[in-house]
């Protein structure tokens, strides 16, 4: 599976949706992400569709998760955006001429599924934000004094 480029604004959107804990524009999303106000409306759409954000229209409108920032994992936006973990099917292994070889490979690549949803499923965007908070007051290479 690769995190497309789609998914990683999705994921730095919501992100900031979470850290902010309040609600965004679009004009603010592509601005902190670095795309234009479009595609941030278009990712914007996708997530409010995959139930990860809300969104508000007219003054004061904005973006806004849907759920607690804890109960929002990575693997609910790259769902969201179409980009679930996948792994080549079964039918894809028919080509393979050892029958061995493909049952071993198609065992290989259901752990390797079962992994990636395993680790995108348990970090959520609260862990997000507790990572940047604890990095941006011990930032690399700066010695922390106990």
């Amino acid at each position: 599976m690769k995190i497309n480029k789609r998914t990683d604004y999705a994921m730095r959107m919501a992100a900031c949706v979470a850290a902010g804990q309040k609600t965004l524009t679009s004009k603010e999303m592509s601005e902190t992400v670095g795309v234009s106000q479009d595609y941030a409306v278009q990712i914007a759409g996708r997530l409010v569709a995959g139930g990860v954000f809300v969104a508000s229209k007219g003054w004061g409108g904005g973006y806004d998760l849907a759920r607690d920032a804890s109960a929002v994992s990575l693997l609910d936006i790259a769902v969201a955006m179409g980009n679930a973990p996948s792994v080549p099917s079964a039918r894809t292994l028919a080509s393979v001429p050892s029958r061995t070889v493909a049952d071993t490979l198609r065992l290989c690549y259901e752990d390797i599924e079962r992994n990636l949803r395993e680790v995108l499923s348990s970090a959520t965007l609260d862990d997000l934000v507790q990572l940047t908070l604890s990095a941006a007051e011990n930032p690399v290479g700066r010695e922390v004094v106990s």
